[in-house]
């Protein structure tokens, strides 16, 4: 992965998107947890408990930021 990574062109390895990150989000303590299904790091107590697992808010369905006025 790591060679493909250095010849990969930048438009097939990232995406930029612009998005609007809804207030408050940050004004959590700064603790880090893993989800249980994805195993991503889950930081500012933005974890969602359901049947005995840790799981992030994308692994439940939801997400922390709204696409505004910009389409997917």
């Amino acid at each position: 992965m790591f060679e493909g990574y250095q010849v990969m062109p930048d438009a097939e390895l990232l995406r930029v998107e612009t998005v609007q990150v809804r207030p408050g989000w940050l004004d959590r303590r700064r603790v880090r947890v893993s989800c249980d299904r994805c195993h991503e790091g889950i930081n500012y107590e933005r974890e969602v408990k359901l049947n005995g697992l840790t799981l992030c808010r994308p692994c439940v369905g939801e997400s922390y930021f709204d696409w505004g006025d910009v389409a997917p």
